[in-house]
């Protein structure tokens, strides 16, 4: 059984091959997407656990697509890649609703580490349990 499903949407192809299959050896069910419409089809039939996209996209970018994806599950991780630089991209992909930023050039081990600390559930505080 896989450890989630992840969406991945990029539009490089080279560059979603390698991550779905680091992703897939790290025990993950990769779904790809190359993008802002199709990442949308897919989420809303394939349910997944997690997203990873660019933030740039032929169709899109992920200022416009989030705040859709945001509505079917606000709760659901979402990691905003991109190779652009600059404080408004960071900015406009949290406003849009992204848990994390990443940019590229990813390391595989890098990405990884985001994705199992967003899908591990929160810790459960002691602080209110009665004794």
């Amino acid at each position: 059984m896989a450890d989630g499903r992840i969406l991945v949407v990029d539009d490089e192809p080279q560059f979603l091959v390698a991550v779905q299959s680091f992703l897939e050896n790290s025990g993950f069910e990769v779904i790809p997407g190359t993008s802002c419409r199709q990442a949308e089809d897919i989420y809303n039939s394939a349910k997944p656990d997690a997203v990873v996209m660019d933030y740039s996209l032929g169709d899109g970018n992920a200022h416009e697509i989030l705040p859709r994806l945001r509505a079917s599950d606000p709760s659901i991780p979402i990691i905003i890649m991109t190779g652009l630089s600059g404080q408004f991209t960071r900015f406009a992909g949290f406003e849009s609703g992204g848990n994390d930023f990443i940019t590229k050039p990813v390391t595989p081990k890098a990405l990884l580490s985001k994705i199992k600390e967003l899908l591990e559930p929160p810790a459960e505080t002691t602080a209110n349990v009665p004794a």
